[in-house]
């Protein structure tokens, strides 16, 4: 920081001024990139077609509610910077353009681009996919098999030429069979192809148990274990409301209405 002083306590005013201008930029760089909070400065990497990312990046497939949701959860946590691409030409860019114009108000300070380019997710280190046909009034999920991995097993594809270090996050239905089907096709790791069954079945469930009780979710731990399917198993017994099982605060025949809604 250069600084023109006549000397003498002014000199050391002004140097305590540039000392703690230095020390507040760092603690910022600290909260905004992982690689800083190490103690290491990162290499930014040019990535995207308009801007260069310092830290992590997402890439989120389909500009739909789910995606969207997810880019939006994703900012708010200050997780990374993010693209969303979806095949709808403007789609993408329109929903980036709203969460951008989102975040004076929701307080996160990450770029969110939108694209209908899949090299677009070039580098990213997570992707989630989110894109595929949803169930309509009586539908099961094995109904979308055919069609769903007709338009997500082209995308293996895309990811392992663009973002081949990255780990993907299938949401697309049925999650079990496109959680395979990209496995398989990417040949990533199982570790770097995880599905959201598991995680989605079990919140679910404690938010029915909490509604239940009438308590808070946040009390409530809950555990499905199974595919995202109508023969997952929700666990009862190492379900527990405030530390109790729930088997000892619910009769047997409303455990059983909670567990077939879950499966619905």
């Amino acid at each position: 920081i250069p600084v023109a002083t006549n000397g003498g306590a002014n000199a050391w005013a002004v140097a305590e001024h540039g000392i703690a201008l230095l020390l507040a930029l760092y603690r910022r760089l600290r909260q905004c990139d992982p690689s800083v909070r190490q103690g290491q400065w990162r290499k930014p990497i040019t990535g995207f077609n308009t801007f260069e990312v310092a830290g992590k990046t997402g890439g989120l497939i389909g500009a739909g509610n789910v995606g969207t949701s997810a880019a939006l959860y994703i900012a708010e946590k200050r997780l990374g910077h993010i693209t969303l691409v979806d095949i709808r030409d403007g789609l993408a860019r329109g929903k980036a353009m709203d969460l951008m114009q989102a975040a004076p108000l929701r307080e996160y300070d990450i770029e969110i681009r939108g694209s209908s380019d899949f090299m677009d997710l070039m580098y990213s280190d997570v992707v989630v996919v989110t894109a595929g046909r949803v169930r309509s009034p009586g539908m099961k999920r094995e109904d979308l098999l055919m069609d769903n991995a007709e338009l997500v097993a082209p995308l293996a594809d895309v990811i392992r030429r663009a973002a081949p270090e990255a780990v993907i996050i299938v949401v697309t239905e049925p999650v079990d069979a496109m959680t395979y089907l990209l496995l398989r096709k990417t040949g990533f790791p199982p570790t770097r192809v995880l599905g959201l069954t598991g995680v989605l079945d079990s919140t679910r469930f404690r938010y029915f148990i909490a509604e239940e009780l009438g308590i808070s979710a946040q009390d409530v731990t809950a555990m499905v274990i199974g595919g995202h399917h109508e023969h997952m198993v929700p666990l009862a017994g190492y379900s527990r409301a405030g530390g109790v099982p729930i088997t000892e605060l619910l009769p047997a025949e409303k455990i059983a209405v909670l567990t077939d809604k879950v499966r619905e």
